[in-house]
């Protein structure tokens, strides 16, 4: 009987709690591409790491660029709700956002351009774990010095 008590509790004490994994509160949530977030604990997780992010994107800004950030940040929102409810393009689209954050990071640096110092490949890897960690070198045709294929008896 005690444990029918403990398990009830617990039920109830799950589905009254506010699902407040994502960076609003889900019970507010109406637009599909919200309810996907919040039904989905990796979109969850890039929402909180997105929201996370945007507040010292901003505070690190030239004033200049904040206005240009804040702009973007619309249109995101915009694009991320054109999703609808479709799981890999919410992904895709905060996987992009989060690399233009890294970007606008390396900017207020005063860092090169992402794309220059290889910030991009570790900015892609922190979003993805799974990418690429080495550079692609085209095949030379020349054989290797010694080559006993190259050589004639």
């Amino acid at each position: 009987m005690m444990l029918r008590a403990l398990l009830i509790a617990i039920a109830a004490a799950v589905a009254v709690s506010p699902a407040t994994a994502a960076s609003f509160d889900c019970k507010l949530a109406k637009l599909p591409a919200e309810i996907a977030i919040c039904g989905d604990p990796t979109l969850s997780a890039e929402d909180e790491e997105l929201a996370r992010l945007y507040t010292p994107l901003l505070k690190s800004a030239p004033a200049d660029a904040v206005k240009a950030i804040k702009k973007e940040q619309k249109a995101w929102l915009a694009s991320r709700n054109a999703c609808g409810s479709d799981m890999q393009c919410i992904m895709g689209r905060y996987r992009e956002r989060l690399q233009r954050f890294g970007e606008w990071r390396a900017q207020f640096a005063g860092a090169a351009p992402a794309q220059q110092t290889g910030a991009a490949d570790v900015n892609a890897r922190a979003i993805d774990p799974n990418a690429p960690t080495i550079t692609p070198v085209a095949p030379s045709n020349a054989a290797p010095a010694g080559d006993p294929i190259g050589d004639a008896d």
